[in-house]
């Protein structure tokens, strides 16, 4: 199974309305979407692991079109990524007030490598590994206790 995020509730300082602190921890056992080298003569050029990241959707009360959308940053070569990200979503913007969260996670596969040059190994769009199941804000806890909501992530969503 994977696991991904903890998320909590802030309660309001001064204004009436909420912060919600979401966190991106880990995840693990991903599912190896980049292919390796082929092994010729019992040698191989190169193992490929994914380079995962994770995209968190906040849906805010003005429909579809009132979505914040935060990205982690890509952690290279893991299928057992340690993030320990945290977003926060004020109900005060202009997307709130928040009435669920999404997670997606994706296999970046981006062309261009860290210093600006291009890859030409790896030319192709993100792969899609999964996402979580709707997170409704009356299921997230207060921050207070510090418990975590971990979710599954599954092709599914």
């Amino acid at each position: 199974m994977i696991y991904l995020l903890s998320l909590c509730l802030l309660l309001p300082l001064i204004h009436a309305s909420y912060i919600y602190n979401v966190r991106v921890d880990m995840a693990e056992n991903l599912p190896d979407e980049d292919p390796d080298a082929p092994e010729i003569f019992g040698w191989r050029a190169w193992v490929n692991k994914n380079d995962p990241y994770v995209e968190v959707f906040g849906y805010g009360t003005g429909g579809d079109d009132k979505i914040k959308i935060k990205q982690t940053t890509v952690k290279e070569g893991s299928e057992t990524p340690q993030w320990d990200e945290e977003f926060e979503f004020d109900d005060a913007d202009s997307n709130g007030p928040y009435t669920k969260f999404l997670f997606k996670i994706y296999d970046d596969d981006s062309t261009f490598k860290k210093d600006g040059s291009f890859d030409w190994l790896n030319i192709n769009d993100a792969d899609y590994l999964g996402e979580t199941k709707e997170v409704m804000v009356s299921e997230i806890k207060d921050c207070v206790n510090e418990e975590v909501l971990r979710l599954p992530v599954s092709r599914d969503g």
